[in-house]
């Protein structure tokens, strides 16, 4: 599946089909999806869709086709409709196709946009997502190169179309749209001599891709609705990687009842889940061994350590309230801190022995 970001060049699309199926093997599109603003839309119809008799009464499109495909029938190389950017019209309380991208809105429009047609790709494991960036506005390919690191999977690739001077001159004509396209033996520039079709020379760069989809929907275990949460859960998933053995810090605001953990933040509710990360962290202080529930609730009476109630009565833990207090923990680390998932099984484990004196852990009580 070739998605190309295009703006006003659409030239780029056509080279960079013909430069893959010079590969060895031969790589040929099933469907091309392009995505672009509707002046985009405009000049690929103009360009690439409008039959013309210098093009034997074929547009450059259907002439590209003929000239890679062995039969007319053959259904690759199928070009969707184009994949209008939309953002929203505050006057009218609706979306609208842009005609370019130039606000910060437009931006964030585009960005949602491009990953959509992406993911539109990437959840089928059959597929494979070849993104071209050459086209449209330089925000446009960054914003590809984001949606295919964060979505994509292996074996995607993401490319970049290079022609020589002068063959990708907006003056050259005619214009430049693939080698051995009709009735064209040389080309013009308005001045110099003529140059020979022969001499034009298209390469194909695969840009660098870490395609990180897999993994972000393996830690997640859904996949994100929208930009903002993939890019949180990307770099939530790259942090929980590379801090699964490194040293962290654990630290819990009496007041305030903050709880960081390694640099993720928030609020433990007030009442067995907050007496509860304040034991912990105590018991870490004073070097205590891990211990399961059983041995855990004895030694926290032995200590005197009890929880409020909603009516401020006191009450010792039993093992449903610590059960409770511990996943209300996980929860809010998860949910609100958005905490990488391997921080909050390695400090708070489901069934292995309770407690925070864990290798490379600094805990910290602030009062």
């Amino acid at each position: 599946m070739l998605i190309a970001v295009l703006g006003a060049t659409p030239s780029v699309l056509t080279e960079t089909v013909w430069a893959l199926a010079q590969e060895s093997p031969p790589v040929i599109p099933h469907q091309v999806v392009v995505i672009t603003t509707t002046q985009g839309a405009a000049a690929l119809e103009t360009q690439l869709l409008t039959p013309s008799p210098k093009w034997q009464g074929l547009s450059v499109w259907q002439s590209l086709r003929q000239h890679l495909l062995d039969s007319p029938t053959d259904p690759r190389l199928t070009l969707e409709a184009p994949a209008l950017i939309t953002g929203p019209d505050s006057v009218h309380g609706t979306t609208r196709p842009l005609a370019d991208i130039r606000s910060a809105s437009d931006n964030a429009a585009a960005a949602e946009f491009i990953l959509t047609v992406v993911r539109r790709f990437s959840t089928d494991p059959d597929a494979q997502i070849l993104g071209l960036l050459a086209g449209g506005r330089k925000t446009m390919g960054a914003l590809l190169h984001a949606a295919l690191s964060l979505a994509g999977h292996p074996g995607d690739r993401l490319l970049h179309v290079l022609v020589n001077e002068p063959f990708d001159a907006p003056r050259l004509q005619p214009p430049f749209f693939f080698p051995g396209q009709p009735d064209t033996t040389q080309f013009q520039l308005p001045a110099g001599p003529p140059l020979p079709a022969a001499a034009a020379v298209i390469e194909l760069a695969d840009v660098p891709l870490v395609a990180l989809g897999e993994l972000v929907c393996g830690h997640v275990g859904h996949v994100p609705a929208s930009f903002a949460s993939l890019t949180r859960a990307a770099s939530s998933t790259v942090a929980g990687a590379t801090l699964r053995d490194s040293p962290i810090t654990v630290s819990y605001q009496s007041t305030t009842r903050e709880l960081c953990v390694g640099g993720f933040a928030t609020v433990i509710p007030p009442g067995r889940a907050a007496s509860c990360i304040h034991h912990l962290i105590q018991d870490a202080l004073d070097e205590a061994e891990l211990v399961d529930r059983t041995a855990l609730i004895e030694r926290w009476d032995r200590a005197g350590h009890h929880y409020a109630r909603p009516d401020e009565t006191l009450s010792s833990f039993s093992q449903e309230d610590l059960s409770n207090a511990l996943n209300v923990i996980r929860t809010k680390l998860r949910e609100s801190a958005h905490t990488p998932s391997p921080i909050i099984e390695r400090l708070f484990p489901l069934r292995a022995p309770i407690g925070l004196t864990r290798p490379s852990v600094t805990v910290q009580l602030l009062n």
